[in-house]
């Protein structure tokens, strides 16, 4: 299903393509995939104005980058929770315009229902930039969770139905989530590197494996 293809991840912040799908993409470029990822907002003005924070925060990013070994297709660096200040037209014409470039077989972003405003946006810009079309090159969408954002959303939680077994990939994950750490909370928060493998690993338990990332299968199309 997964070999020699095309891949993106759309993440809302730098951190979140990581702790939702970092395995994942070392399994997909152990299957000889293409990942690239495309970045919405800087993740940190909500916070500082501190340029020298800011530096730290792409420095870090491009370390996880090259631990990881993905290419950063565009990083848009909107400001960080606020894209719905954003006209959603705007951010789907712009995603239209590197989903075009890379032409993808498959896409990951995030859950329709987080309870962070930026993944609400990226999920609503995904689905429009990837209706269903004769020339799309689009055939699998997939949303991945970011603890304290998909499990803290009250309306409807994340029933995942697609899972990676991700075992062999976790200390590379969890180097990654290190570089993150200003975005780490103190344990137990959901969002801290112990949690975060607590949850791969009781992912891993729901398919009898030690550790996985879970997804929620949006559309699959075949030809």
């Amino acid at each position: 299903m997964f070999k020699n293809k095309k891949t993106l991840i759309l993440a809302a912040h730098p951190d979140d393509e990581t702790i939702g799908c970092g395995g994942t993409i070392s399994y997909l470029l152990e299957n000889n995939c293409k990942v690239n990822v495309i970045f919405f907002t800087d993740g940190i003005s909500s916070r500082t104005k501190n340029k020298v924070e800011k530096k730290k925060r792409s420095i870090n990013l491009k370390k996880v980058t090259k631990l990881m070994n993905f290419k950063i297709q565009k990083h848009f660096n909107y400001q960080d929770n606020a894209l719905d200040s954003v006209p959603l037209l705007n951010i789907v014409k712009k995603l239209e315009i590197e989903i075009k470039k890379f032409k993808p077989e498959i896409i990951f972003t995030h859950f329709y229902d987080d309870l962070n405003i930026d993944h609400k946006i990226v999920y609503r810009a995904t689905m429009t930039a990837c209706r269903p079309s004769p020339f799309s090159s689009v055939k699998k969408i997939f949303s991945y969770e970011v603890p304290s954002a998909t499990d803290w959303s009250l309306s409807e939680n994340f029933k995942p139905n697609f899972f990676i077994d991700i075992n062999k990939f976790l200390k590379k994950k969890t180097a990654a989530l290190e570089y993150y750490g200003s975005e780490m909370k103190n344990y137990s928060h959901p969002r801290n590197i112990k949690s975060i493998i607590m949850n791969n690993k009781l992912r891993g338990h729901h398919i009898c494996r030690e550790s996985a990332e879970a997804f929620k299968l949006e559309r699959y199309i075949l030809d």
